[in-house]
């Protein structure tokens, strides 16, 4: 990919007929920086971006599809979330059908506000990735299509999708050969620093049970099992680390940097736990925190 994009390709992402842009490529193919790339080219005022890289994520903390309001100049580090959705895990391959949910309803909600919407997704595009990007493209419906990668993988790509897109909103776009291929430790090591980064204001939280859905039925949770905290509306409003949970007063004491007098009345449950620098603890370093003899504690 050139640093200048080809000109039909600009006509097509600038045209009026053009709201709904999606990206896809494989992992390290040069999505985020396509990404950039093309709202250097866009003049409306509202463009949003939906961010479904639930483990690679840039707007929202990882486990989470979010989307936010571009400004200018772009900068993926600056894009303020507008709205997450919680699906609770890294890798989509766990619950194709959680990440189809959560994308479906950041789609609703940034395609209310934006005149242009761009749809990065994640780099899985083969096996349960096709299926995910066909089931994509049949939700949300895009006016272009963009495949990122080699000769030969977007024209796999192409032909493997060309049953869910008309030709003509298709686009088959040759990566960089410049781009940089991360192993798995360093994928690992930049969702500890985007957790970490999400974290790093947090403060303690404590609930009783019965305000966020929780019964004394409930198993213990671990510690640093990773939530979301829900409003009354049921959005997703902050993700929290469970501390402690106490059985005899019935609460529980959660991390998090949620806004002070945000009402909460669910906790959602993630499939992983972190301690408190972001780093995913493996099973067997997990522990259980039940406090029964502590005096019941103060509100926070």
């Amino acid at each position: 990919m050139t640093d200048q994009l080809p000109s039909k390709l600009i006509s097509a992402v600038t045209s009026l007929k053009t709201k709904k842009i999606m990206v896809i490529g494989s992992s390290d193919s040069g999505k985020t920086s396509l990404v950039a790339k093309i709202v250097s080219y866009l003049r409306e005022q509202r463009i949003a971006i939906i961010d479904s890289d639930i483990g690679q994520s840039h707007i929202g903390p990882p486990t989470t599809v979010a989307w936010g309001k571009i400004a200018r100049p772009f900068d993926w580090e600056k894009i303020n979330c507008q709205e997450m959705f919680f699906v609770g895990f890294t890798s989509p391959v766990r619950d194709l059908p959680s990440v189809l949910t959560a994308t479906k309803l950041a789609d609703q909600s940034a395609n209310c506000w934006a005149e242009k919407l761009i749809i990065d997704t994640c780099g899985l595009v083969f096996g349960p990735g096709l299926i995910l990007k066909r089931s994509k493209i049949a939700l949300l419906k895009p006016d272009l299509l963009i495949i990122l990668g080699s000769d030969m993988e977007t024209n796999k790509l192409a032909n493997l999708l060309s049953p869910f897109i008309a030709s003509e909103k298709l686009y088959l776009l040759p990566n960089s050969k410049k781009n940089q291929v991360k192993t798995a430790a360093e994928r690992a090591i930049y969702r500890e620093k985007q957790f970490a980064r999400y974290f790093q204001l947090a403060r303690k939280h404590r609930f009783s049970f019965s305000d966020i859905g929780l019964t004394s039925n409930n198993r213990s949770l671990p510690e640093g099992l990773l939530v979301s905290l829900s409003d009354p509306l049921g959005r997703d409003v902050a993700l929290g680390l469970i501390l402690d949970q106490n059985q005899q007063w019935k609460t529980v004491t959660i991390l998090s940097p949620l806004r002070k007098g945000t009402p909460i009345s669910k906790l959602k449950f993630g499939s992983i736990c972190l301690d408190r620098s972001g780093k995913q603890l493996s099973s067997s370093s997990l522990r259980f925190r039940e406090n029964k003899s502590e005096k019941y504690p103060q509100e926070k």
